[in-house]
């Protein structure tokens, strides 16, 4: 592998002000007591493709991914060191299972094995270093500067960095000299990679960060609970959108899955904050919202069966393994078929028709007449102890009711249930403590993870059961038929395990301690957040 140019590592690092630039002379050898010298050791110029997850999921593990030629290299954020390197052809886009067996590969699919890592700037570094010499001529350290800039080759750099590198025994000695090298304009900066890796994502438009799934909005108590819901099903908006282009780019899964969570969300708030908006207008928003959610279903089913390839291939003796290929190369089909036909859907005057619907009714700030949405005025605080009151009751009083043979009906309502109770104290978080609202979310996590489980297993059954017959009235295929046979066997085990697990998960739940802890959020026991 050929090593381009580089820093060992950001160490006793200085940053130059890219506005202050211009005339900045760097290193001042004038400055040096007799006896002293420079010698230039490299320089080079190299061209960096950076890479990250929509979710920015390498940044937050404190990595840096980025591409020069055919080789890929991961860098520590904090101190500017290379990790691991391997020899890959980076594409615009690519998974971290693609990439090949070794270090990098495991460390990357450590941070994501299903979102893809798509290139997010090209920057061109401009990397010189200097030795210092004593009067022996012996070399007591090692100058860096690294310029980034922005694909051209004109223009002030986007950041500049200095980086200081004694050699053992000759550490005051360099330190001292080094200093005099420095121009007045270069600032002490500990910030090892980062300064320059967020200069160059934002040179691209880009902020690093600036994307999550997740919830982060902060109620005020004793806002009206119409300007709160407003809110959440703006913000949920917001989601939706942002997730639309990687959809129709065909990017990886969760770009559809983030959007199906946001039109949840958004059903969830109309369905139960009821009498917060006009019932008409609700309902019409709600059932316009699940005529699009219907449009993804069968595509995020088949997404779920295509990750779960490598788990499936594990379940089948290797003498099935060649069904599996078919089955699996059917689903690809079908996903990509799947795909085009919502893309075109995303596209179409009837999807412009739905948002413009659907954002006259969200940027409706005035509150609705009373008689229409009677709750509308109330402030959000009572809302959410009540709802969330009447969500938790509702689990308690049907998981008790749940009969000993578990049917798989009680258990499909159990989980909707679970759901909304979710949302709900998702939605309502930044009005209670996390001391409060977090056990309580970790409560409810461990029952929905049972249910989850099981009703997964029933949908994927029931998935298989209709490819299978339909496989086999069209086309026969005797190795595809055992392959998916294998698989609803061990599907149905892992479901009867998960159905025979319920009652001592729901009793967990159904404890003292979490009774606790909903009476705390739901009563005036609990101080609000501030």
């Amino acid at each position: 592998m050929n090593e381009p140019a580089r820093m060992p590592g950001y160490q006793n690092t200085y940053h130059l002000d890219p506005a202050d630039t211009d005339g900045v002379v760097f290193p001042a050898e004038n400055r040096l007591p007799d006896g002293y010298r420079l010698e230039t050791a490299e320089t080079a110029v190299e061209l960096r493709n950076y890479y990250d997850t929509f979710e920015w999921q390498a940044f937050d593990h404190g990595l840096a991914v980025a591409s020069v030629g055919r080789n890929i290299y991961i860098y520590d954020l904090d101190s500017g060191r290379r990790i691991t390197a391997a020899r890959f052809a980076a594409p615009a886009s690519f998974f971290a299972s693609k990439l090949p067996e070794g270090a990098l590969r495991s460390r990357l699919r450590g941070v994501s094995d299903i979102r893809a890592y798509g290139r997010l700037a090209r920057i061109r570094v401009e990397q010189s270093s200097w030795k210092l010499l004593d009067s022996e001529e012996k070399t007591i350290g090692t100058l860096w500067l690294e310029r980034w800039s922005a694909r051209q080759r004109e223009g002030a750099p986007l950041a500049s960095i200095i980086s200081l590198a004694p050699l053992r025994g000759y550490h005051d000695e360099f330190a001292a000299l080094a200093t005099l090298l420095l121009p007045e304009s270069a600032l002490p900066d500990e910030s090892g990679l980062r300064r320059p890796f967020i200069a160059a994502m934002a040179a691209e438009g880009l902020e690093v960060g600036g994307y999550s799934s997740k919830i982060d909005l902060q109620l005020r108590a004793d806002a009206p609970i119409h300007e709160s819901a407003l809110g959440l099903l703006r913000f949920t908006t917001e989601i939706m959108r942002r997730n639309e282009e990687g959809i129709r780019g065909s990017i990886d899964t969760e770009f559809l899955h983030d959007y199906r969570v946001s039109i949840r969300r958004a059903r969830s708030i109309l369905a139960q904050l009821k009498g917060v908006f006009p019932a008409e207008e609700a309902g019409r928003c709600a059932r316009a919202l699940k005529r699009v959610a219907a449009k993804t279903g069968e595509l995020r089913d088949t997404d779920v069966y295509l990750l779960e390839e490598e788990r499936f291939r594990s379940w089948l003796p290797e003498a099935l393994h060649l069904g599996l290929d078919r089955f699996i190369a059917e689903l690809q089909r079908r996903q990509k078929a799947l795909q085009r036909s919502f893309s075109r859907y995303l596209a179409s005057e009837a999807y412009a028709e739905f948002l413009r619907e659907w954002g006259e009714f969200i940027d409706e700030s005035r509150l609705p007449d009373p008689g229409q949405a009677p709750e509308a005025g109330r402030p959000t605080i009572e809302i959410a102890r009540s709802s969330i009151r009447k969500a938790w009751k509702k689990v308690i009083r049907h998981g008790r009711r749940v009969s000993r043979e578990t049917t798989d009906e009680e258990l499909h309502a159990m989980r909707i249930d679970c759901k909304k109770l979710r949302y709900l104290l998702e939605f309502f978080a930044s009005l209670f403590p996390n001391k409060s609202v977090l056990p309580a979310v970790g409560h409810l996590k461990r029952l929905q993870d049972n249910l989850g489980g099981f009703v997964d297993c029933s949908v994927q059954l029931e998935f298989l059961r209709h490819h299978l017959d339909r496989a086999q009235n069209r086309n026969p295929d005797v190795g595809l038929a055992a392959a998916v046979g294998g698989l609803m066997t061990v599907l149905h085990e892992r479901q009867e395990k998960a159905r025979c697990q319920f009652h001592k998960t729901f009793s967990r739940f159904d404890s003292d301690e979490t009774a606790e802890l909903f009476r705390n959020l739901t009563t005036h026991r609990d101080r609000l957040s501030q």
